[in-house]
């Protein structure tokens, strides 16, 4: 089955952002899903739309950061997608994605990757791809009827980083290595892997699970992004069957984290 449509591919060497490319698509069309939750014909039109670029101007992260994303040193990417009846899970498609890009990564580069809960996937201790997933809410019948999902992955580092990503960002490719791997190629890759584990309901949390990085480590975890407020130091016992974080805190007591942030202790 081929899982990757190539009528709803859109390349552009530069946009702003992939992501709001989309949304701006989504919110010209109207509802997206029939009252008995089946996808109207504007819904089946965008399902599974993708936009790529080879630069963005505007690109971000969660909570409205910016995303560094130069010319000639990654791709980024993000896709529709609307399932029957509406979104249900909205971080179900963020550990799919991370697990899709991961399994591209090692058919085409041969490298093994890890994921930082809940959404970056890192090499070499470096941070080489981040995910954002975003809904888009019908206010009529109340539910989420899109996610949109989009990916940014450094292939190799060739511009200046901005200081605040110096010793924390990285690329598949080693400085000096060149790959004859197409970024087009890499693209529907991924969106192959991505989707074929979508349309099929696979359970990837296994593969999530194995691939966490965190699993035995000391975090610092921030309940509320961007406020240092009631962030307190835990250990990472482990990522549950929903994609939560499970962490000791250093009381002893266990917590189950569905929202928040954490980075690595020392």
């Amino acid at each position: 089955m081929d899982y990757f449509e190539k009528d709803k591919f859109f390349l552009y060497q530069t946009i702003d952002s992939t992501n709001s490319e989309l949304m701006r698509r989504l919110n010209q069309a109207g509802s997206l899903l029939n009252t008995d939750g089946t996808l109207t014909d504007k819904g089946k039109s965008l399902h599974k739309s993708v936009a790529a670029a080879f630069e963005q101007s505007a690109g971000r992260g969660r909570m409205g950061r910016p995303f560094f994303s130069p010319a000639k040193s990654g791709v980024y990417f993000s896709f529709i997608y609307i399932p029957q009846g509406g979104v249900r899970e909205p971080s179900h498609y963020t550990i799919t994605s991370a697990v899709g890009v991961c399994r591209a990564i090692k058919e085409l580069y041969k490298r093994e990757c890890g994921i930082k809960w809940v959404n970056d996937i890192y090499l070499r201790g470096k941070k080489i791809c981040g995910i954002l997933t975003e809904g888009l809410s019908n206010p009529v019948n109340g539910l989420v009827e899109a996610a949109v999902v989009g990916i940014g992955i450094n292939i190799s580092l060739k511009n200046n980083l901005p200081a605040e990503l110096e010793g924390k960002a990285g690329g598949i490719l080693e400085e000096g290595e060149e790959s004859s791997v197409s970024k087009e190629t890499f693209i529907q890759q991924c969106i192959e892997e991505i989707f074929k584990s979508l349309d099929t309901k696979e359970n990837i949390i296994e593969e999530y699970k194995g691939r966490s990085m965190l699993t035995g480590k000391s975090v610092r975890v921030t309940p509320l992004i961007g406020s240092n407020r009631d962030a307190y130091l835990a250990k990472v016992l482990g990522i549950t069957d929903d994609a939560g974080l499970e962490v000791e805190d250093e009381k002893g007591k266990v917590r189950i984290l569905h929202s928040g942030e954490v980075t690595l202790h020392s």
